[in-house]
């Protein structure tokens, strides 16, 4: 496997996390402290330092200092326009699913 194979894979799995693709949205709006994203995404303290944490590490977050409390956000927007592409795709499978599920519910009633 090529090394940029598994950078990708790595940087993937970024979105494999429901909590970590509600943080993303999240910052799109504005930069948060640990406490509001705590709040916002209804998570504990260690939760929300483990996923802001991973996000870090992914290059996609970023973190500065104002008054000794430490504001994330995200580091390249262009990870909101991936994010959306994704969706797009999932959403777009989602329906050709349910289209093939109706188009056999349609055939079982035929028969």
């Amino acid at each position: 496997m090529s090394t940029l194979s598994e950078y990708i894979a790595d940087f993937l799995k970024s979105f494999a996390d429901p909590v970590k693709i509600d943080l993303i949205k999240l910052l799109k709006k504005e930069k948060l402290n640990s406490k509001e994203i705590q709040n916002e995404l209804d998570i504990s303290q260690a939760h929300a330092s483990q996923k802001v944490n991973e996000l870090k590490k992914a290059g996609i977050l970023s973190s500065e200092k104002i008054d000794n409390i430490k504001y994330y956000s995200l580091k390249n927007y262009e990870v909101l326009r991936l994010l959306s592409h994704i969706s797009s795709f999932v959403l777009d499978m989602e329906k050709k699913k349910i289209e093939k599920l109706r188009n056999i519910d349609n055939l079982e009633k035929i028969i």
